[in-house]
């Protein structure tokens, strides 16, 4: 696909490759993506140098998939409860990871979003489409507490209406900023005082300082790889795009792009 062609055109890829062709290194947020049949993709992207001069860009993809994995990685209901799940949501509110009940009940989780009062047309396009992302997101209460609190533990509505305890974290991954949210349903979480009363208040102690401690390893989980795709992309490593920028190319042969390996061209 040509650099300055209609494919790449307003992509977050097409202004990460022209932030690397001034030298810098980017990570460019999920953001739907033409060739990709428009599904959502992140984009670590480095520049390529001869030596004091830039002559292309190289990029690694980052799908949703990837990430998701990262965050839930293992048995997340032997950790969180049923109806316990990890995800990262955008500055948008919006998720950047799918969320357990798009994967496990995805019909029980559209009747209980629509419940909540998720508009049919946000509900129609994750369902048309397999994904909660970015179709989906928090609710605008939930939101605003995680805004306001930065970082924190408190019990608020979860994206499907349920009333939740939460450990929310801000993941900052070189200038694009995410929440990291761990969270498990109320009911759930309390069920044991039905037997167990005297013992509530070392349970909730035990659900807070269990789910930070779960919230900060699954920030560490997560971020770390991230950042090793960046590295690879520096280091010109691993499974990545490359998009090499010849300034004696015609119009229209200045960028070719492929996915899944490494593409070079030495004319």
């Amino acid at each position: 696909a040509p650099l300055e062609g209609a494919t790449l055109a307003g992509s977050n890829l097409k202004s990460a490759i022209d932030e690397a062709l001034a030298g810098r290194v980017v990570f460019a947020d999920y953001q739907r993506f033409a060739p990709a049949f428009n599904a959502p993709v992140a984009y670590y992207v480095a520049p390529v140098g001869d030596g004091d001069k830039v002559i292309g860009a190289i990029a690694a993809q980052l799908n949703p998939g990837l990430l998701t994995d990262l965050v839930q990685g293992g048995d997340v209901s032997a950790v969180l409860g049923k109806g316990g799940d990890s995800f990262v949501i955008g500055e948008d509110g919006l998720f950047r990871s799918e969320v357990r009940g798009m994967k496990e009940s995805p019909d029980k989780l559209f009747r209980k979003l629509s419940e909540a009062g998720v508009s049919d047309v946000k509900i129609q396009r994750a369902k048309r489409e397999g994904t909660a992302v970015p179709n989906l997101g928090l609710a605008k209460e939930s939101l605003e507490i995680i805004r306001q609190e930065k970082t924190g533990f408190g019990q608020f509505p979860g994206y499907d209406g349920e009333p939740v305890f939460a450990t929310f974290l801000p993941v900052n991954i070189d200038g694009v900023k995410w929440t990291l949210i761990s969270r498990r349903e109320v009911a759930d979480a309390l069920a044991p005082l039905a037997s167990l009363r005297r013992g509530y208040l070392l349970t909730g102690l035990l659900v807070l300082v269990a789910f930070t401690i779960a919230a900060g390893l699954l920030a560490r989980t997560f971020v770390q790889p991230i950042r090793h795709l960046g590295d690879a992309a520096v280091g010109g490593r691993g499974q990545v795009v490359r998009l090499v920028h010849h300034q004696q190319a015609e119009a229209g042969e200045q960028a070719r792009v492929a996915h899944g390996g490494v593409v070079g061209d030495d004319r």
